[in-house]
């Protein structure tokens, strides 16, 4: 009996040890995109791979978590007691090797609480529901009210447009929500009368327009000459110094693929441009863009919602240049 019990234990210890060096301490420091500052004194849902858990975060401290060695796509949506809705969201990889001290910047988030009703305020469940943001954080929206004809999300800050439909009958809310916000909405849809007569005439006349048109333009090409077009002038793209290539040199893989993406794209861009053209996530896009921006390399400046980005007159050479001169 006591040797069996000993083979038991042994048996344990091995399969601990096994279990130990499959997974790994990561420690994550939190961050507000928009202020940089520190985000702790909240509750955190933790979605790893489909697995939910649920941390708190003291005052001061990080974020601690056990996590599977390899690729991890991680969840995190943050609630601070102080607010009322959702404030924080993140979605994004971690690639744990083993101990990972690492800093995460989330993006500002409100909640969205919908409700869709019939013409005599009677709820309508299973209503196809779509929402749109003016910011993409990567989170997966509702496409449907439940069986209480009512929906609920976590948002971005920002302005977003939902929009219900069911059949022939649509209703759609402009809204704009802060962080920690709670935003409520109530869409209506009156179903619309099938007028059969009322869409024939519709479609009679849209024909005759169009005909009308046609006819109208082929009398117009008739009476004009072919004007040549002007040659537009293409901008070349910039000119790399030496000084250019060498801290082309120095800088990360990704790093090196926004640059050349400006270049191809004769020297100015947009940081929506380099996101589709490149495929980089936005979170990371945003860190990259920050650390170019660190190093001089390149210079940003924001008209309205979009985010102009150029190379630096310092990395181009261009204030020698005019020295010179």
């Amino acid at each position: 009996m006591l040797k069996q019990l000993m083979i038991f234990a042994l048996v344990l210890i091995c399969v601990q040890t096994v279990i130990a060096e499959e997974t790994a301490n990561v420690f994550l420091s939190l961050k507000d995109v928009t202020t940089n500052e520190d985000i702790n004194q909240v509750i955190i849902q933790i979605i790893v791979d489909g697995e939910i858990r649920n941390k708190y975060v003291p005052e001061g401290e990080i974020l601690k978590l056990n996590l599977p060695n390899g690729k991890n796509t991680i969840e995190l949506i943050v609630d601070s007691l102080e607010t009322e809705g959702t404030d924080y969201y993140l979605k994004t990889e971690l690639d744990v090797q083993a101990t990972l001290i690492d800093g995460l910047y989330l993006f500002p988030v409100g909640t969205l609480r919908g409700m869709v009703t019939d013409g005599l305020d009677n709820v309508m469940s299973d209503v196809q529901i779509r929402i749109e943001c003016n910011n993409d954080y990567g989170i997966t929206f509702p496409t449907q009210t439940n069986s209480f004809g009512t929906f609920d999300t976590t948002i971005p800050a920002g302005n977003c447009r939902v929009l219900a439909k069911l059949e022939n009958s649509v209703d759609v809310a402009e809204i704009q929500t802060e962080k920690g916000e709670v935003k409520n909405v109530q869409l209506k849809l009156v179903k619309q009368k099938n007028n059969s007569l009322s869409k024939i005439l519709t479609a009679i006349i849209i024909i005759l327009i169009i005909l009308i048109v046609i006819i109208k333009l082929r009398q117009y090409k008739k009476k004009i000459k072919k004007v040549k077009q002007p040659e537009t002038k293409t901008k070349k793209q910039p000119k790399l110094t030496e000084r250019s290539k060498s801290v082309i040199q120095t800088l990360k893989e990704k790093e090196k693929e926004i640059v050349n993406f400006i270049i191809e794209n004769n020297g100015t861009t947009t940081q929506a441009k380099i996101y589709y053209g490149t495929g980089i996530p936005k979170a990371s896009l945003f860190r990259y863009v920050q650390a170019l921006e660190q190093k001089n390399v390149i210079e940003t400046k924001k008209i309205g919602k979009v985010k102009k980005i150029k190379f630096t007159d310092w990395f181009l050479e261009k204030e020698e240049a005019k020295k010179e001169e």
